[in-house]
């Protein structure tokens, strides 16, 4: 019985945890990018228009099938419901790391995961699909494309060298059928998309200063052939970014102990030197 109950501890834990975030998250207003982009483009959907027309929406529509319960509530629910998705996303991802407790407390310290809670958004799924088979993750990473190119890239080439075209097909095939699938229902959605950043605020990136810091990661993800390294360098790719988009990037380092810890609070520091949560 003792054995069973420890087996499930970290289970009942994040459970526990997470009922707590969404009942604490209701008395909070709803979050920016949710109030803004993500429930009104969800409603546009279920209206029966294309939520990619006039609203500054960059996901795939499989994204949609995050927002569609959360957006059928009121606007502070909904944004309560999305923010613990997203937290349980992060949570899952660090335990498939397999994060150390010290770690952890770190993380979710991080006023980055704390942004994600108070102004959710999708930055969890690149932190969760990064943990998942490529074939699976792909669609969780490209629900933020502008902080996950990396990755795919890597993913791509990592294929390609260890099947060919027969192994990249198959890696591949799913998440371009649904791109294909997608232009048809929606037209050629990911041509707005260049609008929709033009219109978006620079509060965290590093563009075009940290294209260096990327290339190199990149670089050196490819020579010692370590995915999360493609992960780290995200960001340092992105000409717009918010705080919590550094979040995965952090989880890059897991389970390196010590480099998550420093990484935490190094975006501590600069966190109160900028006195800019979102």
């Amino acid at each position: 019985m003792e054995s069973t109950v420890k087996k499930f501890l970290p289970l009942i834990s994040m459970l526990a945890l997470l009922s707590v975030l969404l009942i604490a998250l209701t008395f909070f207003s709803a979050g920016g990018d949710w109030q803004e982009v993500l429930r009104p483009s969800t409603r546009a959907l279920l209206d029966g228009r294309n939520p990619y027309d006039e609203l500054r929406f960059l996901s795939p529509p499989w994204a949609f099938l995050v927002l569609i319960p959360p957006a059928l509530l009121p606007s502070v629910l909904g944004s309560a419901l999305f923010g613990a998705i997203g937290a349980a996303g992060y949570l899952l991802a660090f335990y498939r790391l397999r994060v150390k407790p010290i770690g952890l407390v770190f993380l979710v310290a991080n006023p980055a995961f704390l942004a994600a809670l108070f102004n959710p958004n999708f930055d969890w799924a690149v932190a969760l699909g990064f943990t998942l088979p490529p074939q699976i993750g792909l669609f969780f990473v490209l629900t933020k494309p502008q902080i996950s190119a990396p990755l795919v890239l890597f993913w791509l080439i990592d294929a390609w060298r260890s099947g060919g075209w027969r192994r990249t097909a198959w890696t591949f095939a799913p998440v371009l059928i649904a791109y294909a699938l997608s232009f048809l229902i929606f037209g050629p959605w990911i041509l707005h998309m260049g609008g929709a950043v033009s219109s978006l605020s620079n509060t965290a990136n590093v563009w075009p200063w940290g294209l260096l810091a990327g290339v190199v990661l990149v670089i050196l993800s490819l020579r010692k052939w370590r995915a999360n390294l493609a992960l780290i360098a995200g960001p340092f790719f992105s000409p717009y970014l918010a705080p919590y988009s550094w979040l995965p990037a952090i989880s890059g380092l897991i389970p390196d102990t010590l480099a998550t810890v420093a990484a935490c609070i190094a975006f501590w520091v600069a966190f109160l030197i900028s006195n800019h949560l979102f």
